[in-house]
């Protein structure tokens, strides 16, 4: 019996699945009230809800809102003052009696909210980004491209040290044995320190190096880490041209405009 079938008949035991995904990292979580099997995955039942489905049939996109508990690993993903690297998120709905299923939504998590015990996340659509009718390319005189990310072209492994943490105070986090180190005071801000033992990862808003230790301050206190963990450190950018050229030796992908002025010459004529 197909999928239709079933929900629109009297004898459908609907369920969801939601599938959390960020790089090579997923988080497989089900409504229902024990795990579920599909598509060779193991899906945990969990406390987790979603909203209706709000649509905008002029852009043609959608968005969920998901509410999970805070205790969830995928939750240290937006507790952790991450980068803007996103987290996406598939729901699949079927029925417990039969292995035909839809695709529900299909998008990444926009925002996220801590309420109470609970994490609540505003999910889009791709073309909600896609459709709207605003400017996609900003002209401004730093750099609007996300450090590491396709216009950017860097690639992360090329500028990455690797660590331990030695201790952990609020949203300091000293690091023992830097490999590729030492580098300069402030090499890593605006740069990520991520827990490879865990996935999460951190933006770095100041660096500094003294008596063998490396100092890295957070954007927020990290969740759930530890002393001993292992830790990679990925070399921050300001967005200037300056750092581009000298740092990362990647002024051909850059996307500023360092010599735009602060006022329009065309006004300035006219005052004259």
């Amino acid at each position: 019996m197909t999928y239709q079938a079933i929900e629109t008949g009297a004898l459908g035991t609907p369920i969801e699945l939601f599938a959390f995904t960020r790089g090579v990292s997923c988080w497989l979580y089900t409504s229902a009230d024990a795990a579920q099997q599909f598509q060779s995955k193991t899906f945990q039942p969990v406390t987790i809800s979603r909203g209706a489905f709000e649509r905008n049939d002029e852009a043609g996109s959608s968005t969920v809102h998901v509410r999970i508990d805070r205790t969830l690993k995928v939750a240290s993903q937006f507790l952790d003052g991450s980068t803007p690297e996103p987290v996406n998120i598939t729901i699949y709905r079927k029925h417990r009696t039969d292995a035909d299923y839809i695709v529900l939504f299909r998008g990444v998590v926009a925002n996220a909210e801590l309420v109470g015990e609970e994490v609540a996340l505003a999910c889009v659509s791709p073309l909600s980004a896609d459709e709207k009718s605003i400017p996609r390319h900003i002209i401004m005189r730093t750099c609007p491209h996300v450090l590491y990310g396709p216009r950017c072209r860097l690639h992360p492994t090329d500028y990455v040290s690797t660590g331990t943490v030695n201790e952990i105070i609020d949203t300091l986090v000293k690091v023992a044995s830097l490999t590729g180190s030492p580098h300069g005071n402030d090499y890593y801000n605006a740069g990520i320190l991520m827990n490879t033992d865990t996935g999460q990862r951190a933006f770095v808003q100041d660096y500094w190096e003294s008596a063998g230790l490396y100092y890295f301050v957070l954007l927020q206190p990290p969740v759930n880490w530890s002393v001993s963990d292992a830790v990679s450190a990925y070399a921050g950018c300001d967005r200037k041209h300056t750092t581009c050229r000298d740092k990362f030796d990647n002024i051909q992908n850059f996307g500023g405009f360092p010599l735009h002025p602060e006022r329009n010459p065309i006004l300035d004529l006219e005052g004259s």
